[in-house]
């Protein structure tokens, strides 16, 4: 395209050759003053060679410098000028012995010249020599060592010359600095147009592949010359597209229809969407009408910068027009028949008088729902601001060209049209003929290649892979990523336009030009392993792939860095872990192997060699090699399980014995996997033994101190079993022998209260009350020892129990029996544990009515069940804000019969938390007390699992 030749004539090599001819200038305008000086010395004043020598010197750098050139070394021609001239004027100036001579003053120009020419580093030092030059003449002519030409004090006239030199180093060194920014913007600035010019390029196949099958001629334009053409344009003008290219319009059109067109490109180029219709002639001198759409093209920054048009060729419509005017059947033939949605309203109220199959196509709605009805009663316009706005248009014109705006369809969506509309005359009522041209489906399309633009143009700022485009080869930085400058820590602004070599980028410099001469060589590098220093100096390892680009003349080069920090920190970590697995393998006594089924060479871990207790020096490492140490009788059980493994039925596990070298037998666990090839055969194996001689040996020692185990718990068993039937016999003749005389002693007591209490005085009564209560004391301790041995004795299910049920249920059984009483009771839902209901039940009840007992005499009795969690347990607690007792007695609650309340303030026989613990023990629980006097108790319990 016009804009990337451009783009290359701007770029092409400018600060090279600007130097070039710098030095070339400069060294002729000495050289040729020196000449001219030389050829002249005859006529002048006082002719001498002292006179002689500055120009002479002159002439010998400047002729230096300029071979130097012609041999393209610009650097040193540039070096060999200024220190020549420095040289040669220091030397004249010391022949001459007068520091005010043109010779020293020259020094000034030399000077200026270095810092145009060589760069600062060389100014600073042709400065300091021409000052220290200067100081030596001065002193030689204070001592007399040269003669002066004056009478002045040359220690004097040099300090007022130093300071001229100095003052001319320091202004020469701004104003280069500040010309060389300046070029290096200008060079920035061109290499920023030439990488859009390579974006523009790759989107091109896109915008071509839209462009190309729209019916329609399309024209992209910039500067109004030609920069695409699709085929169907093309074709009309008779030329190949690639012969359009760069012409401007006044060569596309001609002349005569330049000037005609050149208002409308005017408005376009001034921002204006533009719409006109022409006569134009064919290549083949047959005229034909144009319908062309200008649509401007913005910058980023919404500058136009071109436009693009759109051409229809429209005779055949025109032609149809022309017909319809003659005749009105042929009119509504075509009206009817035209592809463009048509419509004629009556511009007084806005009434629909006709429209055509298009028109219903477009809006959705039928001829029969649209005529006799207005578009703001169908709802076409987005608002009725806008069809006010179009009518005021339209009436003030007399017409509406392409007016780019939205038209609501039936069902509510919107479609984007160019809606175009012109007053015409029906029987004398002012009408509107409006067309309407749908360009959803175009919009659709611009608004696809914009974000194709914008997808395209993200890839190398949102890469992950670093990605850098230098200048080859001196290596200036032209354009980076985000993920460079993350790689490497320095900020965008600071690397762009600075070359790697000078923020020393690479480790060293001989590894950059090791890398510069292999890409010199094959034009590309691919997965070359380099160092690079971070800003803080920090060196990481990378993976550089890099080729070199044409762009815009110029050789760059396109590099991609994959940081291998991660990569090897990982390879590091394998390392350590393989070592760590070694390390496992020895502790656990197993060893890995691998035996390749072609050849049946089997490879084995270090630890395999200790457990064979075999030298690897002796080993011959073949699979016969290890079946020869296999004991005679496993290898059956070997030879099966290879069998089996081959046929695909998966991993394989045995145990067998070795014999070792040195006699000893040993038991091995032995696991392994056979793999299989591309064509499903087994190619190889691999597995892993392990020394079990220490388990088997254990193992059979637990299985002897097992069986002596069963033959000591069948013994015990029989010994419980028959202390038990003892324990049942005791527990029957607790339960019929001692209750007879108990129920004798209650129920005669009862009887000399009953028929005696007139003949006892009250101290006999008192007396046959202590009996009675004694003997139900007593009655009751023998039922709490018979509910102790049924705890002790009874056979356990386990079941799920739900222990906040039960609680609820002992709770309203005790207000049952003791209404006046009322408690606050809170109870957690789903407090369940795996348990036989029937103990657990007995413990509650206990639990509970502990509770409901001793806070009994509080004014606001409050009892709790829940649970919590301590130290990842599950914990069940039954609280209440009771009497509570002194924690120094609380090892005394679990005994049988052991009260720290006297019976006269709670009635009890002490047996109920003995059960309690009872029963959690035998469920593999334990339960503790907490409490404080006046402040109420709280018993916590908890069991292994409580849920399973």
């Amino acid at each position: 395209m016009d804009i990337d030749s451009e783009t290359r004539a701007i770029g092409q090599k400018e600060a090279e050759t600007r130097k070039r001819r710098f030095i070339r200038q400069a060294g002729r305008t000495v050289g040729g003053a020196s000449l001219a000086y030389l050829l002249a010395s005859p006529w002048l004043a006082q002719p001498g060679a002292i006179r002689l020598a500055a120009p002479a010197a002159f002439l010998l750098a400047s002729l230096a410098a300029l071979g130097l050139l012609r041999r393209n070394r610009d650097d040193a021609a540039a070096l060999a000028l200024v220190y020549g001239s420095a040289i040669g004027a220091l030397a004249a100036g010391a022949m001459i012995g007068n520091l005010h001579s043109t010779s020293i003053h020259s020094l000034i120009v030399v000077i200026g010249m270095a810092g145009w020419l060589i760069g600062t580093r060389h100014a600073v030092i042709v400065t300091l020599l021409s000052i220290g030059g200067t100081l030596g003449i001065a002193l030689a002519l204070e001592v007399g060592l040269l003669q002066t030409a004056t009478q002045s004090h040359p220690l004097t006239q040099w300090v007022g010359l130093a300071a001229l030199l100095t003052v001319t180093a320091i202004f020469s060194r701004i104003i280069a600095r500040a010309f060389r920014a300046q070029l290096g913007r200008i060079e920035s600035l061109n290499e920023a147009l030439a990488r859009q010019v390579a974006e523009v390029r790759a989107d091109e196949s896109q915008l071509r592949l839209v462009t190309e099958h729209m019916p329609a001629m399309i024209i992209h334009n910039r500067g109004q010359r030609c920069v695409y053409a699709n085929a169907q344009y093309a074709a009309f003008a008779g030329r190949t597209q690639k012969d359009l290219v760069g012409l401007h319009v006044r060569e596309l059109v001609g002349e005569a229809a330049y000037t005609d067109i050149l208002p409308y490109l005017e408005r376009v180029e001034a921002g204006e969407k533009v719409f006109y219709r022409r006569i134009v002639r064919r290549p083949d001198r047959e005229e034909m009408a144009i319908e062309v759409e200008l649509v401007p093209e913005r910058s980023a920054q919404g500058e136009v910068i071109g436009y693009f048009a759109m051409v229809q060729d429209i005779t055949a419509r025109l032609r149809q027009e022309a017909a319809l005017v003659q005749s009105e059947g042929k009119f509504s033939k075509v009206f009817k028949a035209n592809p463009l949605p048509i419509a004629v309203t009556r511009l007084s109220d806005g009434r629909f008088l006709d429209i055509n199959e298009a028109w219903c196509q477009l809006s959705g709605w039928t001829r029969e729902e649209t005529i006799g009805r207005t578009s703001l009663d169908l709802q076409n316009w987005r608002t009725p601001e806008d069809r006010a706005k179009w009518t005021r248009a339209l009436r003030k014109h007399g017409r509406v060209g392409n007016l780019d705006t939205h038209v609501r369809m039936k069902d509510g969506t919107l479609r984007d049209v160019l809606l175009s509309a012109e007053l015409i005359d029906l029987e004398g009522e002012p009408c509107a003929l409006v067309m309407a041209n749908d360009i959803s489906e175009r919009k659709r399309a611009e608004v696809a290649l914009r974000r194709s633009e914008d997808r395209f143009s993200r890839i190398f700022q949102d890469n992950p892979i670093a990605i850098s485009l230098t200048r080859f080869p001196e290596g200036t930085l032209l354009e980076v990523n985000p993920a460079f400058t993350q790689l490497c820590g320095w900020p965008r602004e600071e690397l762009i336009g600075r070359a790697t070599s000078e923020l020393r980028l690479w480790s060293s410099e001989d590894a950059r030009r090791r890398w510069i001469s292999t890409l010199q060589a094959e034009g590309r590098t691919r997965d070359y392993i380099g160092e690079w220093r971070k800003k803080t100096g920090e060196l990481v390892k990378g993976q550089i792939s890099a080729e070199i680009l044409q762009i815009g003349g110029e050789e760059c080069l396109l590099s991609m860095i994959v940081d291998l920090t991660d990569r090897l920190r990982a390879e590091e970590t394998l390392r350590a872990s393989e070592a760590r697995l070694a390390d496992a393998q020895r502790i656990g006594h197993i060893g890995s192997w691998e035996l390749d089924l072609a050849t049946m060479r089997i490879d084995w871990s270090d630890e395999l060699f200790r457990i064979y207790e075999t030298d690897p020096a002796a080993f011959g490492g073949t699979w016969d090699d290890l079946l020869k140490m296999v004991h005679p009788d496993d290898m059956p059980v070997i030879r099966k399980g290879f069998r089996e493994s081959a046929q695909g039925t998966g991993a394989c596990e045995i145990d067998h014995r070795i014999v070792t070298p040195g006699g000893r037998l040993k038991h091995l666990h032995v696991k392994w996997q056979v793999i299989f090839g591309d064509a499903g055969k087994p190619a190889s194996a691999t597995g892993t033994a392990q020394d079990v001689t220490e388990q088997v040996l254990a193992r059979a020692e637990i299985e002897r101190l097992n069986a002596d185990l069963e033959r000591r718990v069948a013994e015990r068993t029989a010994e419980l079993t028959a202390a038990n039937r003892e324990l049942e016999s005791f527990a029957y003749s607790i339960s019929h022998d001692l209750r007879a005389p108990l129920r004798g002693i209650d129920g005669f007591s009862k009887l000399l209260i009953d028929d005696y209490r007139e003949r006892l005085d009250a101290q006999g009564v008192d007396y046959l009350d202590r009996v009675r209560r004694a003997a139900q004391r007593m009655g009751a301790l023998i039922d709490d020892i018979l509910e102790i041995s049924r705890v002790t004795r009874q056979e356990m299910r386990r079941v799920r129990v739900d222990l906040s049920r039960i609680a609820a249920e002992v709770v309203e059984e005790r207000a049952q029996v003791e209404p006046q009483h009322r408690v606050e009771v809170q109870i957690a839902p789903d407090c369940a544990v795996q348990g036989d209901p029937q103990l657990m039940r007995v413990m509650m009840q206990n639990l509970v009515e502990n509770a409901w007992k001793y806070s009994a005499r509080e004014a606001s009795p409050k009892i709790a069940f829940g649970r919590e969690t301590h130290e990842g347990e599950t914990v069940f607690f039954v609280r209440d804000n009771g009497v509570g007792f002194d924690m120094k007695y609380a090892d005394r609650l679990f005994t049988p019969f052991q009260r720290l309340h006297r019976p006269d303030e709670f009635e009890g026989t002490g047996i109920g938390l003995a059960t309690v613990a009872r029963i959690v023990h035998r469920h593999g629980g334990r339960v503790w007390i907490d409490s404080t006097p006046g402040q109420g108790t709280i018993v916590r319990f908890a069991f292994e699992n409580p849920r399973k």
